[in-house]
């Protein structure tokens, strides 16, 4: 017989969960690639970039079609900029997301963020839509070896909260993009 868990934290994604924001990643992608002279319309030839760590994507597309005079690291440092003036201009907040937010803390849950997209981002988006005091917890794949669908972002979120806890005893909420 299996001892009963109970629920300690729920951890929320971002990109397709919080915010409506894969639109927003894919223009700026687009618009940072075609002035670097990419041909964009070739995209169909990349693996699936949905969800994917900006700089990897970066990565994908100079792999397929090098561009010169600006490297890789500049390439993403303009996605990453364009992104966010797009979700600062168009505000992209879910339905939803408020009340699902407010239940888990009601619960007396602790609530994390865990994204691909850049820490600055995270807290940029929570402060936009005054979130901020409703996370215990942020997380990004950023600086990690692996990008999501790996776990490890995840991991560090529910670690920053509290080390001691089992992660079997929180839930990770994403988008099933």
């Amino acid at each position: 017989m299996s001892a009963k868990r109970r629920i300690e934290a729920a951890i929320f994604d971002m990109d397709g969960l919080l915010i409506d924001s894969e639109p927003l990643w894919d223009q700026a992608e687009v618009e940072v690639m075609e002035s670097l002279g990419v041909d964009t319309r070739r995209r169909d030839e990349l693996p699936d970039l949905l969800g994917l760590r900006i700089d990897l994507v970066v990565d994908l597309w100079y792999a397929q079609q090098p561009w010169h005079g600006v490297d890789r690291a500049e390439a993403t440092a303009r996605i990453i900029r364009r992104a966010i003036e797009l979700v600062e201009a168009s505000r992209p907040l879910l339905p939803g997301v408020r009340e699902a937010v407010a239940l888990c803390k009601a619960q007396g849950l602790k609530v994390g963020l865990a994204s691909a997209s850049p820490l600055m981002m995270l807290e940029k988006v929570l402060d936009m839509f005054e979130l901020r005091d409703q996370f215990d917890a942020l997380a990004s794949a950023e600086h990690l070896p692996w990008s999501k669908p790996h776990p490890q972002v995840y991991l560090n979120c529910a670690a920053a909260r509290e080390s001691t806890r089992s992660a079997a005893s929180r839930w990770r909420i994403r988008s099933t993009a």
